[in-house]
């Protein structure tokens, strides 16, 4: 099957997507057990981390929780250690998604953002709920806080809502110096206008893969929404939405909601983008545009 590149969407885009439809196999993976689920995407994003970016160094460790021991990932070109640590949260719709499927990700985000990455392979749902994931990566920014070094709190799609829960828990705990949501979901609402526009197949994300998703996350949707939670005080934000996602609008709202809180907040958007371009960098050389964009956030306001 092929699809039309729809007018204003990224040609790069497309073709990553296109490539994403030859790697998958046929049929609607969603009705799949959900360790097929993870099998599936986990070989899908093979491809695209097979040309890793090359490091100066990259390490696994292990940190203690109270639910068991989290594996991460620590990523550093040699240049980042006078920057604020950036502890990353990969997404997946709080159901699929690890240290592999995201690593080229994370090696975009050091190489480019110029800053050191540790990922957190926090627990996924449906084992997990809600806030046993909170309560984790709470736990693992902590211990990573408490080795001296100023934390930034990042994630992608799932990851980005992850890590605004997790922020607004740590307040009065750990000073996060930063928050830096990707493609995040900023809000439960899938009766916003980009989800209208964008949620039917043809950009990544569709609307069906975002109710599964929050059917398995099975938390009240009003509990899990960003848009309720209470985030004065909160560290200076930024929210990179992608034109041509049905999560963008949420980001919008998002936004709107820091800066009545008077949290400062820097929005953009990465034009003809859909959701998780930047797993694709392979293709999209917006990917190393938006790496630098997020450490240039880091570098002014964290």
């Amino acid at each position: 099957m092929t699809l039309a590149i729809p007018r204003g969407f990224s040609a790069e885009m497309a073709e990553a997507l296109a490539i994403n439809m030859k790697l998958q196999p046929a049929g609607d993976r969603d009705r799949l057990p959900v360790s097929a689920q993870r099998q599936i995407f986990e070989e899908t994003r093979r491809y695209w981390n097979e040309q890793a970016i090359p490091l100066e160094s990259v390490r696994e460790l292990t940190l203690p929780s109270r639910h068991g021991a989290i594996a991460c990932r620590a990523y550093s070109d040699g240049k980042g250690k006078e920057r604020p640590l950036v502890a990353y949260l990969h997404g997946g719709g709080w159901v699929v998604g690890s240290l592999d499927s995201h690593d080229c990700l994370a090696r975009a985000l050091c190489a480019y953002g110029g800053a050191d990455i540790v990922s957190i392979d926090y627990p996924l749902a449906p084992e997990a709920d809600l806030q046993r994931m909170v309560e984790t990566i709470v736990e693992i920014v902590t211990a990573l806080a408490a080795e001296g070094r100023p934390i930034v709190l990042a994630g992608d799609s799932a990851g980005g809502h992850l890590a605004v829960h997790a922020a607004v828990r740590l307040k009065g705990r750990v000073t996060l110096k930063g928050i830096v949501s990707i493609y995040g979901v900023m809000a439960a609402d899938l009766s916003l206008p980009s989800v209208g526009a964008y949620g039917d197949g043809r950009y990544g994300l569709n609307n069906d893969r975002m109710e599964h998703y929050l059917r398995l996350l099975g938390t009240d949707r009003d509990s899990a929404d960003p848009l309720h939670l209470e985030c004065g005080g909160l560290p200076p934000v930024m929210l990179l939405a992608a034109e041509c996602d049905i999560l963008r609008d949420g980001s919008y709202l998002f936004a709107a909601k820091l800066a009545g809180e008077g949290v400062f907040t820097l929005s953009q958007t990465a034009p003809g983008m859909g959701h998780a371009y930047m797993g694709y960098g392979r293709v999209i050389g917006e990917v190393e545009k938006s790496a630098r964009e997020i450490g240039r956030f880091i570098d002014t306001y964290c």
